[in-house]
């Protein structure tokens, strides 16, 4: 079964936090997923989904996440409901994650000259 989980930026002390997401008192939050004790006001902005899949290193890859293909291009991940998947912007590309070759080389919150 695949991990449904999420990452936001804490309004707090703008660190990323992993966990589940839930809306409380008309603002977002995520419980951290080491400890359920704990949910942390996020940055909506910032809120991205697991997509369910890994990179080439087996790190876990995000909504927002940038990507780098085996051949150097770059581009950052976003869902798109007309096709009910999580793909891959490659300026006016779009392109599926199979056999996801790519890297992650960062993301579109902390690399904001890749916006």
């Amino acid at each position: 079964m695949r991990d449904i989980i999420f990452r936001g930026k804490r309004v707090d002390n703008d660190e990323w936090i992993y966990g589940f997401l839930v809306k409380m008192w008309e603002l977002y939050h995520i419980i951290d997923q080491n400890n359920e004790n704990f949910a942390y006001m996020i940055k909506p902005k910032t809120i991205g989904q697991f997509t369910g899949l890994c990179d080439k290193n087996g790190k876990k890859i995000f909504e927002g996440d940038i990507v780098e293909s085996p051949n150097g291009t770059q581009g950052f991940i976003e869902w798109q409901n007309a096709e009910c998947a999580f793909l891959v912007n490659i300026g006016d590309d779009w392109q599926t994650m199979d056999d996801c070759p790519y890297e992650v080389v960062g993301n579109i919150y902390d690399n904001k000259e890749e916006e």
